[in-house]
């Protein structure tokens, strides 16, 4: 074992400098990974992601998807230059070292694989407890220095990732047994082994996805652009300040009907977690949603206009976190001049590029509200985020898109290694985009069960630890969106304060705003009765009203 490494930080993504006395990790793939299988994965010298798996396929198509989900992880971390790299705490202080996620998800087989009797016996009992265990950050001041793990050396958990390789390997290989009674409607998933392996799958997926966050977080010294991965397209070039309509498309409104909604799984051939479960039936009533995705040339009109240093459109949390992260701009624009030039640059996932005016702006919960009362304010009409019913109403998909590999109206499932122009990506006859796919969009809703919901007992601590009215849920996948997360049925959520490949779209309630005096913080909904509340303030006293209520107080 050896110490943890504290690497410092840079004040800004833009300082470069070259690392020294740093160890630069040969850029290559394990010998170990059954080629058989990688061919799958890695064509012409790139990978690509494979179709969601169907939970009823054979001991082949298993061995194809794991090999596909172990490949995707490796090339992710390929792209960490250093072995430094592997122990930087991120800038804010909230996730563990990417070291803990790299042996994080091969420690999740080997622990749900005992849990549902597949093995009886781990491979290294102290890896199994250092890596079981992520960060739910509390707060945004909470500083995961202060647990002081002294993580293994990088060859350590290559050589267990190497042995849990081979033992899910075997474990697959040596159970036919496993794949002759099909999965239906009627099985109970808690008594069967074989979801412990498709949770395993979808599990290393998430973790694909946010350690791609993470890694974009970091300072862009100690990243590469992985060789196997296809380096994306960005058509830009550098235009300091965005003319809407050259730089970025006018974001029209567009009105949407009443309708009722079911939100709930019912495809039980794709795994599901367990708060997809359930069944509710909601009714939306008609809205106003915007055509597009909030894009960074929409959003730099709050920038310019000093919307991150006006109180007023920031609720109480939100604004306690901007102070204290004392932040004027969205978390992956790079500063390209002086504070307050407004002069910036784009970071991606690997690189610093030009701006992106026509890109959706990645933005956390309280950003997006923040831009919402701002936006109202200048239009003089009532913003919001979506609700998750409205979302779901605007979604008219005849077959969930996580049955398809490639969409050609979806930027999803590393299609393209980047998000795209929020006017690309077309999908229903009223002109709405990106209904999925490019970015997740971040909703009204807290998190919450669906009716009928029952807990796994795989992993029973997935879903209920988060309904507790602290984690916002955001919905319609990202670019970098595999598998689950890829579902139209997947219901994924984040506390406020935290950055994820997320942006927004913008709801107008068609109802006019008669009190200057008060401010919506958030809205949100018991799901026990269905009831909906709205917490305000009303001259800078907090208060709570039925929805109904404030409406006929407030609005007309």
């Amino acid at each position: 074992m050896k110490s943890k490494i504290v690497l410092p930080i840079a004040k800004s993504f833009a300082k470069r400098f070259e690392p020294i006395n740093f160890t630069k990790i040969e850029e290559i793939l394990p010998s170990y990974i059954d080629k058989n299988y990688s061919k799958h994965s890695i064509i012409n010298n790139k990978i690509i992601s494979l179709q969601s798996l169907n939970i009823n396929s054979g001991k082949e198509e298993y061995l194809k998807y794991f090999n596909n989900c172990w490949l995707l992880t490796e090339v992710l971390f390929s792209s960490l230059k250093y072995k430094e790299s592997f122990y930087q705490t991120p800038y804010h202080s909230l996730r563990h070292p990417l070291i803990f996620y790299y042996g994080h998800v091969a420690s999740f087989y080997v622990n749900k694989m005992l849990l549902a009797g597949l093995i009886d016996k781990g491979i290294n009992k102290e890896f199994e407890n250092i890596f079981e265990t992520g960060v739910d950050e509390m707060t945004w001041d909470v500083n995961t220095q202060d647990n002081k793990i002294n993580w293994p050396t990088l060859q350590e958990v290559f050589t267990y990732r190497e042995e849990a390789y081979n033992l899910v390997t075997d474990i697959i290989n040596k159970n036919e047994q496993l794949f002759t009674t099909k999965i239906s409607d009627e099985t109970p998933l808690d008594k069967t082994p074989l979801w412990s392996l498709l949770m395993s799958f979808e599990h290393e997926r998430i973790h694909l996805e946010t350690s791609s966050v993470l890694i974009r977080e970091m300072q862009i010294e100690y990243v590469r652009n992985p060789k196997y991965f296809t380096e994306p397209t960005h058509h830009q070039k550098e235009s300091q300040f965005p003319r809407v309509e050259i730089d970025y498309p006018e974001n029209e409104l567009l009105s949407i009907e009443s309708k009722v909604v079911h939100i709930g799984k019912k495809d039980i051939t794709t795994y599901g977690w367990d708060n997809e479960y359930g069944l509710d039936t909601r009714k939306v009533s008609d809205f106003d949603v915007s055509q597009y995705l909030i894009s960074n040339g929409e959003f730099f009109e709050f920038v310019k206009d000093d919307g991150y240093y006006i109180d007023k459109y920031w609720c109480g949390n939100g604004l306690s976190w901007r102070k204290f992260r004392n932040t004027y701009h969205p978390t992956f624009w790079v500063a390209n001049g002086p504070k307050d030039s407004n002069l910036f640059k784009l970071r991606s996932c690997f690189d610093i590029i030009d701006m992106q005016w026509n890109y959706p702006v990645i933005v956390n919960h309280y950003e997006a509200k923040a831009f919402c009362r701002y936006k109202s304010e200048l239009d003089a009409k009532n913003y919001r985020l979506p609700f998750e019913a409205e979302h779901r109403a605007l979604q008219d998909f005849e077959t969930d898109p996580i049955n398809s590999q490639f969409h050609n109206n979806f930027n999803f499932n590393l299609q393209n290694l980047s998000e795209n122009a929020v006017n690309i990506n077309k999908h229903t006859e009223n002109n709405l985009h990106d209904l999925h796919g490019n970015v997740w969009q971040w909703l009204e809703d807290d998190f919450h069960p669906l009716k009928g919901f029952k807990i796994h007992s795989y992993y029973k601590d997935f879903s209920t630890p988060c309904f507790d009215g602290k984690h916002k849920m955001i919905a319609g996948s990202s670019f970098f969106s595999t598998g689950n997360l890829a579902s139209a049925d997947s219901r994924y959520h984040f506390r406020p304060h935290f950055f994820q490949h997320s942006g927004f779209r913008i709801v107008n309630d068609k109802q006019n705003y008669i009190k200057n005096n008060i401010q919506i913080e958030f809205e949100t909904i018991n799901q026990a009765t269905g009831v909906k509340y709205i917490i305000f303030k009303e001259n800078n006293e907090l208060k709570v009203l039925e929805k109904e209520s404030f409406d006929a107080r407030f609005w007309q």
